[in-house]
């Protein structure tokens, strides 16, 4: 998501960009510089000061939470050709460390993607995909 603002014309454009930054969307300020009787229109698009700072934590964001989709997607992959698996099983199978796996584990559990059908010594892993 994207904001895009008429800056020449906009009376609420620090309004607009103070609730963008509180929400981590960037803003696009459009600017018409042809001022005068031409037959077309200039525009200079440039992105706000505001945000020009957090694009480098915003890539390292992105690609912590890239990591983990990967991640968890192999982990269900594993699960869903090995069920009966355990956590060592797994670990050794996608090279994650066990306490990697466990967190990641946790949070595909709490997010009910997978589920544990029985006891952890007999039991299986099902795979609940959205």
């Amino acid at each position: 998501m994207q904001i895009l603002v008429d800056a020449d014309a906009c009376p609420v454009k620090q309004i607009i960009v103070r609730q963008a930054k509180q929400r981590s969307i960037p803003v696009t300020m459009l600017i018409d510089t042809s001022h005068d009787e031409r037959d077309y229109l200039i525009v200079t698009i440039r992105q706000h000061e505001a945000f020009s700072s957090n694009e480098q934590i915003n890539e390292q964001i992105n690609e912590q939470i890239n990591e983990q989709i990967n991640r968890q997607t192999e982990i269900m992959m594993t699960l869903k050709e090995n069920p009966t698996f355990t956590i060592n099983q797994i670990s050794e199978e996608t090279g994650l460390s066990v306490a990697t796996l466990r967190r990641e584990m946790k949070a595909l559990k709490e997010s009910n993607r997978i589920v544990r059908v029985g006891s952890n010594k007999t039991g299986y892993w099902e795979i609940n995909e959205k």
